[in-house]
């Protein structure tokens, strides 16, 4: 059902390509997979390790916490910033 609106609606069609191409742009611009293993060695060193972790780039890291913190209307207008959408 989303296929069809996104091919046979433009308004949806517009705004999937350019949230594709951000998550495209993020994909090939991602973080050093050297950053997850040092964090994966460091854990299993760490005594009493949290039960979760963010990492990846600055943009990414920041909406977690805006999305814990923030009201959802805003986690929800700047995710939306973010994509273009």
């Amino acid at each position: 059902v989303l296929a069809a609106a996104v091919e046979t609606n433009p308004a949806y069609r517009d705004r999937c390509g350019r949230a594709l191409g951000v998550m495209e742009r993020d994909e090939r611009g991602g973080a050093d997979p050297a950053a997850l293993a040092r964090l994966v060695v460091d854990l299993l060193d760490r005594r009493s390790p949290r039960p979760a972790y963010a990492i990846g780039m600055v943009a990414q890291r920041l909406a977690l916490r805006v999305a814990r913190f923030a009201p959802a209307r805003v986690a929800e207008r700047l995710t939306r910033a973010y994509y273009g959408v």
